[in-house]
Formats: C-alpha cells, structure tokens, sequence
C-alpha cells in the first residue's frame, strides 16, 4: 500500500549526469595531448566506480575549420556507465593537422551544446585547448543548426537556456572570459599559451574539481508523491 502521507521521506535516487568533453586535437597539442588523455580517462574511472553517479560520456575532438577544412568529430554519448567504450575513444585521438592559431572550439562547443541529453540530469560540458578560438563559428555549423548568425552570445544563450555547466581548460583569451562571465555556473582555468603551456597544467585539480561539483550540484531526489525529481 502506497504511503502518501506529507510528511514522508523523500528516496534518495542515484545521480544522473551527461557529460560532453571536446578535445582540440591539432598539431600544436602534441606536447599535452597524452596529457589530457589520462586525466580525462582517469576521471572516467572515478565515475565507474562511483555508485552514485548514473553517467553517460560524449567525446567530441575538433580541429581547425576555416585555414584546413576539419570537420568536429562526433561521437554519441555511451551507454550508462559504459567507461570502456568511452576510453577507446579517447586512445585513438592524436595531436596532427591545424593551421595557425586560432582553432574551431566555438563550433565543438556549439556541436556539444546540442548533444542529445537526458531529462533530468546534470548536463556538463569539458573543453580542454591550447589555442584561442575564432570569433564567431564557421558557416557550415551556422547552416546545420539553422542559425542566424554564429556569434559567441549563441553560445551563452544556449548554454543559459539548456542549464549546462561549462568547464573550459585553455590559454587566457578575452572570448572564453565573456562566456565563463556570462555563463551561470561556468568555470575557466587558465593555462599557458601553446601545448608546452597546457602540458604544464594541473588536470588532476581539474577533473577533481569537476566532479566535486556533479557531486555536489546534482544530488537528485525522488518526490513520489508528485512524480518528480528535485535538484538540490
């Protein structure tokens, strides 16, 4: 029998989190690209064995659009707590190809954005860079989403109205300030210019602090008397 008494505990559920990562994978990554393997893979790990994280990862690496004509490599999000799948495709980037800086980021971040979530859950996006972006994103991404424009405010807009949370790894750059200043929620860790400048970077304090707050922002409870779940 049902108890629907109003004072009745609320079931804690386990916590559900999507979480999209974008990769710059151009040549100027050699010297950090393993780098950002392990420590991506590593926070993987943690994830599996967490019992109270319900995960799904999407890796999404990208290149250069407009001076070389990459395309973002897409992949679709894994099957829950699949970390395996997840992990053979991070082994298989590799630093090659870019032009000079800067790099498409705007458009892996705008293809992530866009990612095929869950409702609800905790919607996450990583995007680790050596490189500033472009200022706006390239003609085929504005024509694919069916845009009007591919300024850095569709970003925000998108990023804002779909409550994702952005953390972005890469060099000190005006565009990725507006967004994290623009963006509830967004965090921005600065590294140093070029793959020697990110190779140097503390990953473990980031991915550590990342998962700090799925833990914390998207503890999930189970209302059943109203059928619904409340973030806390």
């Amino acid at each position: 029998m049902t108890d629907f008494s109003p004072n009745k505990p609320k079931t804690q559920m386990k916590t559900k989190a999507d979480i999209g990562i974008c990769i710059d994978q151009t040549g100027s990554m050699s010297p950090c690209i393993n780098g950002v393997k392990t420590s991506v893979n590593t926070f993987a790990d943690g994830l599996q064995t967490s019992a109270k994280v319900d995960y799904r990862l999407r890796l999404i690496a990208y290149g250069d659009l407009p001076a070389m004509n990459e395309p973002v490599e897409e992949n679709n999000f894994c099957e829950p707590g699949d970390h395996l799948s997840f992990q053979r495709q991070v082994e298989a980037l590799y630093a090659h190809g870019g032009g000079p800086e800067p790099e498409s980021t705007l458009d892996a971040l705008y293809v992530a954005i866009n990612s095929e979530w869950r409702h609800p859950c905790h919607k996450a996006i990583l995007v680790f860079t050596d490189a500033p972006c472009y200022p706006e994103m390239h003609a085929s991404t504005i024509k694919r989403f069916g845009l009007s424009d591919g300024s850095i405010h569709r970003i925000i807009d998108a990023l804002t109205a779909n409550r994702i949370q952005l953390f972005l790894a890469a060099p000190d750059f005006e565009i990725y300030r507006t967004i994290e200043a623009q963006t509830p929620g967004s965090r921005y860790e600065v590294a140093g210019e070029g793959g020697s400048g990110l190779a140097s970077f503390n990953f473990k304090e980031v991915m550590d602090a990342f998962s700090r707050s799925i833990s914390v922002s998207s503890k999930a409870w189970f209302d059943e008397d109203e059928g619904e779940e409340e973030l806390l």
